[in-house]
């Protein structure tokens, strides 16, 4: 039988963050801390980066997921994987680099989305 999950909306580092918990043995807590931790090192590490993440994510999502993460573009969300951000042998520093190559894939969608777009009203003229 699935957990219902249980959904907590917070800020961490100015940045919006919704956690659905489905898992009975993920304490909410340890997601947000490792999720801190993680922003933590992009702020100390790459200060320039960090502030464009304010700008590019509306939010991070947490929550279970088929990959460890993936930047959502038509919610300009970034979503990280719930058990990947807790797992003992990942540290911060990794969960970290999933949430910055998610701010890339941000920078890129811009541009692709308008070539598809281009590429569909092409077909529709």
């Amino acid at each position: 039988m699935t957990q219902p999950a249980l959904t907590t909306s917070t800020t961490v580092r100015g940045i919006p963050v919704v956690v659905h918990n489905t898992r009975s043995d993920v304490a909410t807590e340890n997601v947000l801390r490792r999720l801190d931790q993680s922003l933590g090192l992009i702020e100390r590490y790459a200060p320039h980066h960090f502030r464009r993440l304010r700008r590019d994510f509306a939010r991070i999502v947490i929550q279970r997921y088929a990959c460890r993460g993936a930047y959502l573009p038509d919610q300009h969300t970034c979503l990280v994987e719930l058990t990947f951000t807790v797992n003992p042998i990942v540290d911060a520093a990794l969960a970290a680099r999933r949430v910055a190559q998610a701010d890339f894939e941000a920078l890129r969608a811009p541009n692709w989305l308008k070539r598809v777009l281009a590429r569909h009203q092409g077909f529709a003229d």
